[in-house]
């Protein structure tokens, strides 16, 4: 798929959701970015690939000042609360060394070569930025679900990607010279789409739904080694942490 495609998938099935502007305090993605944001909300940070730009508004009603978000649509209502501009993340039109943190969620894996999105991120990431990103992984039953699907006319925004492994990420974000600081993932359980919407609702009404009140987000949950690699290689997302080094 072209951008132009991409753009007018997302837009007829997300944005436009204009009265939920903040993400629950729960939300793992919102979770393990906290592990790696900085503390200090005067840093520039970019939504590589924001959507309709819940996530940062989220972060401006933490405090962030200097949040911007890029993507695919001609114009975003950003509610004054970010910088929006039309661009790919493989050709953000940043200046390079010009942002403290990114988060790429659901993103990279419509490139057809990822690496070109890394090596955008890495040059516009100042020395000792990091870099969340998310992405199906190959080997994950979700995923095997969603390619079932899309031979019958179905998940049409994942029409043309090819699903990569999350040790197939790693190896090309190390190429453009980033350091690994964690792989890990979210949504481990898989169940058939109806089963998974009626176990949701339960969880939620056990365990709180979180809140939308721009809270802080929950701590992330640490697991061992072993889970962490079961959750990045088969979870409905991994979650991988990017280094760039600092200059020596």
């Amino acid at each position: 798929m072209d951008h132009h495609e991409i753009s007018d998938i997302y837009l007829s099935r997300h944005v436009a959701r204009n009265g939920r502007l903040l993400e629950r305090s729960n939300d793992p993605r919102l979770r393990y970015i906290g592990q790696y944001i900085p503390q200090d909300k005067k840093s520039v940070i970019l939504d590589a690939g924001c959507g309709d730009g819940k996530l940062a508004m989220y972060w401006h009603q933490r405090g962030y000042e200097k949040i911007q978000g890029i993507d695919l649509f001609d114009e975003l209502n950003t509610w004054n609360t970010f910088n929006y501009r039309k661009a790919s993340i493989s050709q953000t039109g940043l200046a390079d060394n010009s942002v403290d943190f990114i988060y790429c969620l659901g993103v990279i894996l419509y490139l057809d070569d990822p690496a070109e999105g890394f090596a955008e991120l890495y040059r516009i990431l100042k020395p000792g930025g990091k870099v969340v990103f998310s992405a199906h992984t190959v080997h994950s039953p979700f995923t095997w679900e969603r390619r079932l699907n899309r031979k019958f006319g179905g998940e049409i925004h994942l029409r043309d990607v090819k699903f990569k492994s999350a040790d197939t990420y790693v190896t090309q974000s190390r190429r453009v010279g980033f350091r690994v600081l964690d792989m890990d993932g979210y949504e481990l359980l898989w169940l058939p789409r109806l089963l998974r919407r009626v176990y949701r609702k339960l969880r939620q009404s056990i365990f709180g739904s979180g809140k939308r009140d721009g809270s802080a987000p929950e701590p992330w949950r640490k697991r061992p080694s072993w889970l962490k690699w079961l959750y990045a290689t088969s979870a409905y997302h991994m979650l991988i942490a990017l280094e760039k080094p600092e200059k020596t």
